[in-house]
Parts: structure tokens; sequence; C-alpha cells
């Protein structure tokens, strides 16, 4: 970490005091600046009365709200710029740049202290901000979630990003399952979100249950077309017909550098289908997926009925398998 601080005079914003105290962190923690340290670092920063953001590279974002500072994506040796303006903007920096330093120290996947409700602005449209935050707080408070970013981009002026949630029941090394869950690719399928954050409760409430697996999560695969209630993004692609054909869409190319980089064992796509009278799945690449889908259609069915036709989605089905599409 930088050793002094820079004050600079600053042009009216925010208290309007004139004066900006800026300092230069690096984050050391190995698991980055993820749900958990982010809601310490914004419980903090609400403390102060200064405007207190963080900055990196030409990205601004509101230490005052959890889903900015996790947009912000700070990984294990990013640099990032803590700037606050206003009367305790300098005694603001200093408690937090001392508090990114203790994070490496204190973060080995306990849980924080209590349910303290961090309370968001409008730094996400409301629609993300209702599907996302239930998940926040179920990380804030579990020692088994971590919750972070795989990046961010622009649409016109807004900004999005691409959430990511990790479960695994403990540290302990041990061989693991990997596998990686989808959902909210069409941004008219909440319900696909809703069905993993529920997950993740149930997670939470029986973690035995996952003690083989290592679970990714990605909740809001299509942010934009969520927002809007739309299945298309707001570039107006349908983004599941975009995978693997070199796709120019910023939410593709993340995902697909995503999904090469962790080489998952199981790969799971959640929709909703108001067609279909009841659950059903897709198989690929062999009798090895047949069986799996065959053994996740079976539990599904204690809270769903499998859908029975013969044709789904166009394609020929059997026992709501659906195998050539």
């Amino acid at each position: 970490m930088a050793e002094e601080y820079r004050i600079e005079q600053s042009a009216s914003r925010g208290s309007g005091t004139g004066v900006v105290i800026r300092q230069e962190i690096t984050i050391i923690n190995e698991l980055g600046l993820h749900a958990r340290p982010a809601a310490e670092f914004v419980l903090a920063a609400k403390a102060f009365r200064s405007e207190i953001w963080l900055v990196k590279g030409e990205e601004r974002f509101s230490a005052a709200s959890i889903l900015e500072v996790l947009c912000a994506n700070l990984n294990c040796g990013d640099t990032a710029t803590i700037e606050a303006e206003g009367p305790d903007a300098e005694e603001a920096v200093k408690r937090l740049v001392e508090l990114t330093g203790a994070f490496k120290k204190r973060d080995s996947g306990s849980p924080s202290s209590g349910r303290r409700r961090v309370e968001e602005g409008d730094s996400m449209p409301p629609p993300l901000r209702k599907l996302l935050l239930p998940l926040l707080f179920e990380v804030a408070a579990s020692p088994y979630l971590i919750a972070d970013s795989i990046g961010m981009w622009h649409m016109g002026e807004e900004r999005f990003w691409m959430p990511r949630f990790i479960f695994q029941r403990t540290q302990r090394m041990k061989r693991r399952i990997k596998v990686g869950l989808f959902a909210g690719v069409h941004g008219d399928e909440p319900e696909a979100v809703l069905g993993l954050v529920d997950l993740v409760r149930a997670l939470n409430a029986r973690p035995e249950v996952g003690r083989d697996y290592q679970l990714f999560i990605y909740p809001m695969c299509n942010p934009s077309g969520l927002a809007d209630g739309t299945r298309c993004s707001r570039s107006g692609v349908d983004l599941n017909r975009q995978f693997w054909r070199d796709s120019a869409e910023p939410e593709v190319r993340l995902l697909e550098a995503e999904i090469r980089q962790q080489e998952f064992e199981g790969i799971i796509s959640l929709h909703t289908d108001d067609t279909s009278d009841g659950v059903y799945g897709f198989a690929h690449y062999g009798t090895g997926t047949d069986d799996l889908l065959h053994d996740a259609l079976e539990t599904a069915h204690h809270a769903l009925p499998r859908c029975r036709s013969t044709l789904i989605d166009g394609f020929a089905a059997n026992n709501a398998i659906v195998r050539e599409c």
C-alpha cells in the first residue's frame, strides 16, 4: 500500500469542501474484495459524513453501495484508489485503508458478525437489486459462500456487471465435483434466478448436502434483459444463441472465458418455460450426461412434475429428456 496520503484540491462536489483525500491501495486478500469484506467496507464507509468512492482505472464506484463495490471486481493484487471528500475525509480514508489491510488476516471463510443490513441506493436498476440482494445477505452471514464479480461493461451510460457466488462446505482440501450453475440468460425468466436464490438458502441450512461439490453460481447472465424484463439483452440479442460463435456480446465473452478457465465437470443452465406442464432438461455429450440429468429430474420431481410431452420446444423428448436439438 502507498505510505502517504495525496491531498488534492477539487471543484465543488459532494460535501463542497473542495478538499479531496486519495490513497492508493493494493488488494492483498487472496479471495479479493468479495461480498463479506465488501459488506464490512460499505458499513465502515457509511459511518462517515464524507462522500467516498473506490476508483479503479477510469471507473468510480460508490463506497456506500455493496453492489457498486462488488462491481469494481477487485481481485488479489489489483490496485484501486480510495477517494473521499467531506468534513471527515482524511479520517475516512485512513480507516478504510486500514480495514482493507486487515481483511487478509481475518478473512478465512468465517462469517461476518451479525446480519446487519446494508441499505442500497440507486446504484443498480430496481429489478436487479430485488433479485441480487437476497443472495448477498445470505453470503454476509454464511461461512460457506463467497461472492464476487467476473467483470463489468457499459451499455450507453448504464453500467452492468456479472456476479458470481461460490459454495464450498469447508476449506479442507479434498476431491470435489465442480459444477457451474447459470440462470437469467433470458431476462423474462426471473423464476430461474429465484430458483438459485432458494438453492443458496437450502445449502446454507443444510451444507452437508453439498459436501462433495464446489458450486459456482451465476444467477444474472443477462443483467440488462432482467432489468428490462425482456428475453433479449438491451442490444436486442438472444444471448442463449450466441455462445461459442465468436460473439461480441460482453455477457457472452465473460461467461465463455469463465467456463474455459474453470473447466467445470458439469454445467446446469436453468430456464423458465410457461408452455410446459412440468420440468424437463436437455442432455448432451453422451450417456453420462443422461444419467446426471435423470437423477436431477428425479430430485426435482419432489417439487415439480416431469413434463410428459413427447415434443418439447419443438424437439423430440422421452421422459422429460431432450437429446437432439
